[in-house]
């Protein structure tokens, strides 16, 4: 799969999980389709993505089969979104969610 992930995207996950970008995407990948349900899951947003893409570097990834076919699966659900955007907005949401739960965890 090829990916496209704005600076913003490469450096927090570089930021959470070190600097082999392609084991952080997987990480994050594996954590979005293995959720079902998400606080900010739902709110996929082209423009937005795009915006983010701007700046972005090409990432060639491989996936496990399962992870492949659930995000294959939900770029459905979300009427055909193609799986790299929906794969960049999974980054971003595993992002989202761990700045959630950093922020909580720290109070």
């Amino acid at each position: 799969m090829k990916l496209v992930l704005g600076t913003f995207a490469r450096e927090g996950i570089e930021a959470l999980l070190g600097s082999d970008l392609s084991a952080g995407v997987r990480r994050a990948l594996r954590h979005y389709t293995a959720r079902e349900n998400s606080a900010v899951a739902g709110c996929l947003d082209r423009r937005w993505l795009q915006r983010l893409g701007d700046d972005g570097a090409d990432l060639e990834l491989s996936l496990d089969s399962e992870t492949e076919k659930a995000l294959e699966r939900r770029a459905r659900e979300y009427g055909g979104v193609a799986v790299e955007e929906l794969a960049a907005h999974a980054v971003l949401v595993y992002l989202a969610e761990r700045d959630v739960q950093l922020t909580a965890s720290a109070r």
